[in-house]
């Protein structure tokens, strides 16, 4: 698969811990689009925290378990998917402000899938703004900047959460699923 991409993208993923495969999955997707949404995949440029873009369209990779998310849009776009079920959850949530607690149950009755719409939503954010990952979890980041009211969120099936930030009110978005070594497009 990863044959088919240019040299700068190849690159891009070797450097990237966790699951290669399904990165190449979404660098593919991203492949299989450009002629229907016209953009060239050897224009891509990397900002200062190693977010990639292009000069004519914005566009953001998620993968998390069964789940790639591709995002693609006019505007700076984030995207963000969490499948993670979290055993320490309640140790994780002390590392949390009171108010963010807060809203982390408001989103669900189920903690775990609150956490996943919390944290994917300020992951895609995140993601959006280009800053770089390791802001996710600065206690100085202004939390009004994610609100959820501002994000596209889906609940994907019983685990997995969506998140997309974009200004772009048309957003194009195409997933893979798969099971079993079956994929779903």
């Amino acid at each position: 698969m990863v044959d088919g991409l240019p040299d700068a993208i190849r690159e891009h993923i070797l450097k990237k811990r966790g699951n290669r495969l399904l990165s190449i999955i979404g660098w593919e997707i991203l492949s299989a689009l450009k002629e229907k949404y016209n953009y060239d995949l050897n224009t891509i440029y990397y900002g200062k925290y190693g977010k990639p873009y292009m000069n004519n369209i914005y566009f953001n990779i998620s993968h998390s378990g069964k789940w790639v998310i591709v995002g693609i849009s006019k505007h700076e776009i984030g995207v963000d998917v969490e499948t993670k079920v979290f055993n320490d959850i309640y140790e994780i949530l002390e590392l949390f402000s009171e108010e963010e607690r807060r809203r982390i149950m408001s989103y669900s009755y189920d903690i775990q899938i609150g956490f996943k719409y919390y944290w994917s939503a300020k992951e895609a954010w995140v993601k959006k703004s280009g800053i770089g990952i390791e802001a996710i979890i600065n206690p100085k980041m202004n939390n009004d900047e994610f609100e959820k009211d501002k994000c596209i969120q889906l609940q994907l099936d019983n685990e997995s959460v969506l998140s997309v930030y974009s200004d772009d009110k048309d957003i194009v978005y195409n997933y893979i699923s798969f099971s079993n070594g079956i994929f779903y497009y």
